[in-house]
């Protein structure tokens, strides 16, 4: 588990992130095939919203989520399935769980 410092930013933008990437090599647009990885459980979501920099805040948690599911696309035949996926645990955590490839027939596009 990786823990997190806490450290005082100002507001970049209106989004807030919790990020499983498929590796690359930085550079190129080559991905390659998702490691299988244990679940990633992202613990404790929240971002702060104010009206303008140096105003009371307000802590939003995971009210308007949006997740997002990682696919592979296989050519023999020709068909997407799903690698990544997310689930929300409750108002504050996520959970991304990797989808075993190896059941499926053909080999990934690349």
């Amino acid at each position: 588990m990786v823990e997190a410092s806490v450290v005082d930013l100002l507001p970049l933008g209106s989004t807030a992130e919790w990020v499983v990437e498929r590796p690359t090599v930085i550079g190129s647009h080559r991905l390659y095939p998702l490691p299988n990885y244990t679940d990633v459980v992202f613990r404790d979501c929240f971002a702060q919203s104010a009206p303008s920099i140096g105003a009371p805040g307000t802590i939003r948690r995971l009210d308007r989520l949006g997740l997002i599911r990682m696919v592979e696309i296989f050519s023999t035949p020709h068909r997407t399935s799903f690698v990544s996926v997310p689930r929300r645990l409750d108002t504050g955590s996520i959970c991304v769980s990797y989808r075993d490839a190896s059941a499926r027939l053909g080999s990934p596009l690349t």
